[in-house]
């Protein structure tokens, strides 16, 4: 079983970088990797999702879910190197007007400033 999620922290900064397909087949793997993610409330949390090929709505759940997570602990969340096709998936299900969907990190990190 592989991971979907690597994370370090760059204090004040967590990066994840998240790879596959996300999906129901691997869905309590991302639920725990999720919320084993630690952000500091003076920091925020950067997904990368520059090698996800594929997010099903459980997996969407997950990403809303951990947003909730860490804006509720005074932190802030971005989202960058979404694919088109993954992009549309969060567009469809509404997401994209919680979450902060930018093209690269740079412009993840401005938006966290």
């Amino acid at each position: 079983m592989r991971d979907f999620m690597h994370a370090r922290t760059d204090q004040p900064l967590t990066l994840a970088r998240l790879e596959g397909r996300l999906d129901c087949a691997g869905i309590e793997r991302l639920r725990r990797q999720c919320d084993g993610i630690s952000v500091p409330s003076d920091g925020g949390l950067l997904l990368d999702f520059s090698d996800v090929t594929f997010v099903d709505s459980m997996a969407m759940g997950c990403v809303a879910a951990l947003a909730r997570r860490v804006r509720g602990n005074g932190a802030e969340l971005a989202l960058f190197g979404v694919s088109e096709r993954v992009r549309r998936s969060f567009e469809i299900a509404g997401l994209h007007q919680i979450l902060d969907i930018v093209p690269d990190e740079a412009s993840a990190r401005q938006v966290l400033r």
